[in-house]
């Protein structure tokens, strides 16, 4: 065939069949094996040929003979295999061609016990789930809808709220709460209910107000993305499937919908979702700051229909850049608010069946509690590359990498090239980026950043454990620094205290790289060999890397600037928005 073609294209290239149109006039011949329908397709082509004035020679006959005759072989073959479970035929790829794709055998975690409760009506979307031999047996589903407006139509429904008192405001909120407060609290390293919704419901409300164009005003908050989009996978879960633990935001819009636009609902439905798991943390510290969402709430957002703008516009997992692009590019952030809107990731969790990624960003409890636990665990922890998430060479992330951290019993652990890049770079400068894909890198910051004379994140908020080490004599020595010291004067002490203290000099330093990177003291050998440090422990490059260090030491400092990110983005796009009334 594939000589065929060069034949064909070396003979005739001026008139040319593209391959995905060849493709597409030859479909009929392998659904009806009309042989005459051939003879009638190279008629019609010469006729065309002729029409255009240039005559074929015999070659060029010949040529698309025998590459026609070569696209119904592989047709015929394709539709052949793909009837018997082996292939299927995709209609195009990204570029608009037609192309055949192998169907994925069945992955073995298809049919394991923690996705007992989601139907194969369901499962069988996911793309390592095609294989299934249940899938075969399934009746076909209608195609998915291409809007959230058309995912959750209502009757009567308005696209732009009109007005909206601060009673109309709690009546949404307080059901949205009452149904999370009927899901189970309890959490384990296969699944927490209250964290699984959440994190759903602010992905969808993230999704919706990142796809805002600075250039063209257009996207923000509208209530539009576009639900085929791959970056989009499993919304529908929590949207209306109802699989997601019961929940379904579908029914809870049914009852305001004739009051209040789609876009200001999702808005509220994730400010409800983040007060009640603020409110979780706060019965454990009352003394952190509230969130009043309220308060500040304007509505007013007009309902997309359609939104073919929002398609690939929301920022790649994997490339660091995205995040200047779409946080301070497009909607306008500064980098401390831009990290503080990344804390979002403290609720929820990545899983194969949605993203491709997988693990918690925070432990599994912590993943139900809005706090600044996500920026505690990225910075004393340690974090090494995971490459091929559930066997997918295009999906790439980075595992906790503590020596002594056990999956299995505290819950796998992750974060993205977009998560890592806030505090590590590869080198001296914020440029560098990092890669999980591509960077052969433990990324670890000594544990000053976190404790100093008068501030002790590691034994308030981490249970004393510096990558899962209770090492004390490390962390007391810093907590008698003097207050105002800096890093440079901080590494001094540090030099001194090895030596005056009888240890070898770096040889603490190597300990805290051992438990922080997988048993790593030193990169030459073993496992270890050809790794480095992602940059400098001391002096971490990251372009929000101070933000990062100041929202883990000072909790109320990440509120503070989370609240004024979280009004900018989802502001953006919308002009004359007003404030509620009272009741």
């Amino acid at each position: 065939f594939g000589s065929s073609l060069e034949l064909f294209a070396s003979a005739c290239r001026p008139h040319l069949l593209s391959v995905d149109r060849m493709e597409n006039e030859m479909r009929p011949l392998v659904e009806e094996e009309d042989s005459e329908l051939v003879e009638s397709m190279l008629e019609s082509q010469e006729e065309r040929t002729q029409h255009q004035g240039t005559r074929w020679s015999g070659r060029a006959r010949f040529a698309v003979l025998a590459t026609t005759v070569a696209a119904v072989y592989l047709l015929v073959g394709a539709t052949v295999v793909f009837f018997t479970g082996s292939h299927k035929v995709t209609d195009v790829d990204a570029a608009g061609v037609s192309v055949l794709d192998e169907v994925k055998p069945c992955k073995p975690w298809c049919s394991k016990e923690k996705h007992s409760d989601k139907p194969w009506s369901q499962k069988c979307g996911w793309e390592n789930c095609h294989g299934c031999s249940q899938c075969a047996e399934l009746p076909e589903v209608p195609p998915l809808a291409r809007t959230p407006y058309e995912l959750m139509p209502c009757t009567g429904s308005v696209n732009t709220t009109v007005d909206l008192t601060e009673g109309d405001y709690d009546a949404i909120v307080d059901s949205i709460k009452d149904a999370l407060n009927n899901l189970d609290p309890v959490c384990t390293v296969d699944a927490c209910p209250q964290a699984d919704v959440s994190g759903c419901i602010l992905r969808m409300a993230g999704h919706d107000f990142m796809d805002f164009n600075a250039e063209t005003k257009l996207g923000g908050s509208d209530g539009c993305t576009d639900m085929k989009e791959g970056d989009n996978a499993g919304l529908d879960v929590c949207l209306v499937a109802g699989t997601e633990h019961g929940f379904e935001l579908y029914s809870f819009y049914q009852k305001f919908c004739t009051k209040v636009s789609l876009a200001d609902f999702i808005v509220i439905a994730a400010e409800a979702i983040m007060s009640f798991t603020r409110g979780i943390y706060l019965k454990e510290f009352p003394d952190r700051a509230a969130m009043d969402f309220r308060s500040s709430f304007k509505y007013g957002r007009t309902t997309a229909m359609e939104c073919d703008y929002s398609s690939h516009r929301l920022p790649h997992p994997e490339k660091c850049n995205d995040v200047t692009k779409v946080f301070v590019d497009n909607l306008g952030l500064k980098w401390p608010e831009a990290a503080a809107l990344m804390g979002v990731h403290t609720l929820g969790r990545a899983s194969i069946e949605n993203s491709g990624y997988d693990g918690w960003w925070s432990d599994p409890e912590n993943s139900r509690r809005f706090n600044n636990n996500y920026f505690i665990t990225m910075m004393a922890n340690g974090w090494m590359p995971e490459r091929a998430v559930g066997g997918n060479p295009l999906k790439n992330q980075w595992e906790r990498s503590n020596r002594a951290f056990d999956p299995a019993s505290q819950g796998k652990q992750m974060m993205l090239d977009t998560d890592l890049c806030l505090v590590f770079s590869t080198g001296n400068f914020r440029m560098d980026g990092l890669s999980a894909k591509d960077h052969d890198c433990c990324a670890w910051a000594m544990p000053f950043h976190l404790v100093s004379s008068d501030i002790d994140v590691i034994n308030v908020h981490n249970g004393g454990e510096y990558c899962d080490r209770d090492d004390k004599t490390v962390v007391d020595f810093w907590k008698t620094l003097p207050i105002g010291e800096d890093v440079f004067n901080r590494q001094l002490h540090w030099d001194e205290w090895e030596l005056t203290s009888g240890a070898r000099s770096g040889g603490t330093f190597r300990r805290m790289r051992r438990e922080c990177c997988r048993g790593c003291d030193r990169y030459i050998e073993g496992d270890c060999a050809g790794f480095n440090d992602c940059g400098s422990v001391s002096h971490p490059t990251g372009h929000a890397f101070q933000a990062v260090k100041a929202f883990s030491l000072d909790e109320d400092f990440f509120v503070a600037q989370f609240m004024t990110a979280w009004r900018i983005a989802t502001s953006r796009g919308h002009r004359g928005l007003r404030r509620m009334t009272r009741t």
